[in-house]
């Protein structure tokens, strides 16, 4: 519950395991670079994207000068919070809360989800084809964001 704002793109592994094989702290440098350049072009930079959850449920979340409103449950055994979107749109987050910092990471796949929902899925199509490309590389690679209060 709160209002939090964007600071910078988030990768994350099912398995810290993954991050100790060889290349996988190189790939989420790689990858998260590659988001700033995605978020930018969709006009999520550094406080433009802002979520603000309430206690009864009620989601909204501004991108820039559009807001878009819905509703959330979360889940606190799986660490996971369940959106829905104004147009009904379902998308699961997995959430990670310290101190002041949370980050919402989707499982790959659903961050194009996200852009399309926005309506920011313009010129950004061979980024996402070389993301979605290390995504498959990497079986549990989630990607989001990473905010403040």
């Amino acid at each position: 519950v709160g209002t939090w704002t964007y600071t910078e793109p988030c990768v994350q592994f099912e398995s810290d395991n993954l991050l100790k094989k060889a290349g996988g702290a190189a790939a989420a440098n790689k990858v998260e670079s590659q988001l700033t350049s995605v978020y930018s072009m969709v006009g999520i930079t550094p406080g433009k994207l802002i979520f603000t959850f309430t206690n009864d449920g009620n989601v909204s979340y501004k991108i820039g000068s559009r807001t878009f409103n819905g509703t959330y449950t979360f889940d606190n055994k799986n660490k996971m919070v369940n959106i829905t979107t104004a147009s009904g749109m379902n998308v699961n987050a997995y959430v990670t809360i310290s101190g002041r910092n949370m980050s919402l990471c989707f499982d790959s796949s659903k961050v194009l989800s996200l852009f399309s929902a926005a309506g920011g899925l313009t010129n950004i199509s061979s980024t996402l084809g070389a993301l979605a490309g290390l995504a498959q590389n990497f079986n549990g690679m989630k990607t989001g964001f990473k905010f403040s209060r």
